[in-house]
């Protein structure tokens, strides 16, 4: 009498491929898994956390970092232009242009130098030919200038140009012009800050601030 064929036990388990396969399915290394898996968790959760802190680390150190900017721009001392006067012709034919200027700041710049710059008609803009002994009131070696003291200067076109072309010259826009360049330092030994103003006649004589970039020397 012949006895039906069956699973076997080891027809019913999946075959093990190699060693590896049968540690892993060893009850030791079950158990062991079993153990170790809050751990596991707990890192991850641990590693998140870790993420979260430093992002919010970064957010911190930028928050502080621009208020410590915003303070110094407070402390900081500031060059800049606060009164164009109206440009008028002498009988040399040469166009001035006197400009007020201040540290409207709150501590000493160093080393500032002027630099100015005057606009005639079509021309571009030209470097201001100063007067003898300008070198040392604008600063050409550079000299601190303390907060709230006012300076004045005079921006200086070349020679020889008619009366009547500058009077024609005032009753459009865009056809007179001045650059006022600030450079200093906030700090002694620091790096040089730049700014620059720019100012062009309208009709009318009205003076308007214009942009730099608008400006071409």
């Amino acid at each position: 009498m012949s006895i039906p064929e069956g699973p076997t036990d080891c027809d019913s388990k999946p075959p093990v491929k190699n060693r590896w396969d049968r540690i892993k399915q060893h009850p030791s290394m079950k158990a062991l898994r079993w153990a170790l898996a809050p751990l596991a968790e707990a890192q991850w959760v641990t590693a998140l956390a870790t993420v979260v802190l430093a992002i919010f680390a970064i957010f911190a150190w930028r928050a502080a970092q621009g208020q410590l900017d915003e303070l110094r721009a407070e402390r900081d001392p500031l060059m800049a232009v606060i009164a164009p006067g109206q440009p008028s012709i002498d009988e040399s034919g040469q166009v001035s242009w006197p400009i007020a200027y201040n540290n409207v700041g709150k501590s000493v710049a160093y080393e500032v130098v002027v630099n100015s710059f005057i606009k005639i008609g079509d021309e571009k803009f030209q470097p201001s030919l100063n007067p003898p002994g300008a070198d040392e009131i604008l600063g050409k070696n550079g000299i601190p200038q303390p907060p709230g003291v006012i300076m004045s200067i005079n921006v200086l076109s070349r020679k020889g140009i008619s009366k009547d072309y500058f009077e024609a010259l005032i009753k459009d826009s865009f056809k007179v012009g001045v650059i006022i360049e600030f450079s200093y330092q906030t700090t002694p030994n620091g790096p040089r800050t730049i700014e620059d103003f720019c100012y062009m006649l309208y009709k009318g004589g009205i003076i308007g601030a214009v942009p730099i970039a608008s400006c071409p020397r």
